[in-house]
Parts: C-alpha cells; structure tokens; sequence
C-alpha cells in the first residue's frame, strides 16, 4: 500500500520574519505620521481659541474703553461667553491687552508648540508677538501702512546687497492700489530695484501700479536652492522657473505679508517663511 505523504500546514520562519519586518516598516512611517497629524489638530485649537479671544476682546473693547484691560476673566463672562477648552493654556497678559498693544498666546497641552495672536490677527509661531519662532514684523514700516504711503526700499528691501549682487538679489512684484498682482505680471528677483532699477523708471508705475518687496533671498543664496524652492513659493507668485508665468498672489499693506492663490499668509521680511 503506497504511503501518504503529508505536507506542513502553516508559515515558515523566515516567511514569519518577512511579515514582521514589513509590519515593523509600517509602524516606523505610520505612528510618526499619526503623531504629527494629532499635534496639527492641537495646534488648530489653540490658534481658534486665539481668533475666539481676539474677536471677544474687539467686542469688549467696542462696549468699553480701547485702553481697558481685556482680561480672560472678562470675555468668560456671559456677555461674551468665551470657553476655554480644559486642554488648553491661554494667556492674555495684562501688559499687553489693551487694543494698542494686544498680544495673547495659547497652547494646547498635548502638542509643544506655542502661538500668539497680535493686534491684527495676526497669528505667529511663539509666545510673544515679537518676531521670535516665526511672527512677522513690519520691518520698520508704519503698521497702518497703505497702497499711498508704502515705500519698499525703506525697510528690508532697501538691503544694499540685495541690489547689486546676483546671489542675493530680493523679490519683487508690481500690485495695485488693492495689493492685487498686476495682470501678467509675476513676483522675481530684481537687480538695483531700489538704485538704478527702481520702478519710477518702469512704465507700470505710471499705470497705477507699485513694485512690492516680497521676499529676501535664501540666507545661502539663490545657488543654494533648487526646483520649488526657486522663488518665493513654487507655483504660487515665483513659479520654479524665476517667475515666467504669472501667480494669484495680493499684498497686504497694513500687515507686509503676502498671501498665496491658496489663501496662506507669508512673511516678507524671511525668505519662504509661513506665517499662518
């Protein structure tokens, strides 16, 4: 009588170790995702928590004096209504909760990341409103800076390196009396736009429009960047290309930012720096 034979059921042990080792890859690229994604929706909450403080603060101020102290015990109270997630920490110091001079911060426990919300909305890395971990300042210029008033080579963009070396020159790019971009045209680098290249001498400027410093060069130069980074920001206002084709861009006068065709805000005064 012929004998059966029996095959093993089962996973082998270098099949086992195989499986393992594609879950251990997994886990390595998912977890770090995951806990990326969890502090990005900490942080959300404490950046609305810091547009709920400064909306409730505005409306104090409407009902009061604007050189009252707008405390949290005070836009707690019913008329207001703030509520203040257990999670998070919100500080509105005294020194600088009036309208003139207001900043507040807010962190969320569980992420390590601080922001801080000044006067105009403004909502920066940090706790101070001051230009540490990533706010924006206003480089010198009038915070009630508008289209009339507005001279660029007077704060960074006037930066004598930035107007006759080629590694370092600045952005620019020509926006009207609304900060909109002018119609093909595109924010580039500028050789002398603040020395001989000044934009008295472009015809634009006599169509209404003003040449706005958008962006200082990379701190290692254009050499030093490639691809997207070219530019200010990728497709937006300085496509890869240094600018060929034209970007959905505005300008902010009163703040000096600029805001992308996706509605993110960027600095000005730092090169490819988010604000918001």
């Amino acid at each position: 009588m012929a004998m059966k034979k029996y095959l093993p059921n089962g996973f082998t042990l270098i099949e086992l170790l195989i499986v393992i080792a594609i879950i251990g890859i997994l886990a390595a690229i998912a977890i770090p995702q995951f806990n990326q994604y969890k502090i990005r929706g900490y942080d959300t909450s404490a950046k609305q928590a810091l547009r709920d403080v400064t909306l409730l603060c505005n409306a104090y101020w409407i009902d009061n004096d604007c050189s009252d102290e707008c405390s949290l015990p005070k836009i707690k109270d019913a008329a207001y209504g703030f509520n203040q997630n257990s999670d998070l920490d919100v500080t509105l110091p005294s020194a600088a909760s009036q309208c003139s001079n207001f900043c507040a911060s807010a962190k969320n426990n569980s992420s390590p990341n601080t922001y801080s919300i000044d006067g105009k909305a403004l909502i920066s890395s940090g706790s101070t409103c001051s230009g540490a971990g990533g706010s924006v300042q206003t480089a010198s210029l009038s915070p009630a800076q508008t289209f009339g008033g507005y001279e660029a080579c007077e704060g960074v963009g006037g930066n004598s390196e930035y107007q006759t070396n080629d590694e370092m020159y600045g952005v620019w790019m020509w926006v009207d009396s609304d900060g909109n971009q002018m119609p093909g045209g595109n924010a580039h680098r500028v050789a002398g736009a603040c020395t001989h290249n000044t934009q008295e001498n472009d015809s634009s400027y006599a169509q209404g429009y003003k040449r706005v410093f958008m962006s200082p060069p990379p701190p290692g130069g254009w050499s030093s960047v490639t691809g997207d980074q070219l530019g200010i920001r990728g497709d937006k206002c300085a496509p890869g290309n240094n600018g060929a084709t034209p970007g959905g861009c505005s300008y902010d006068f009163e703040t000096q930012t600029f805001l992308d065709e996706d509605g993110n805000r960027w600095a000005t005064n730092e090169y490819n720096k988010l604000v918001e």
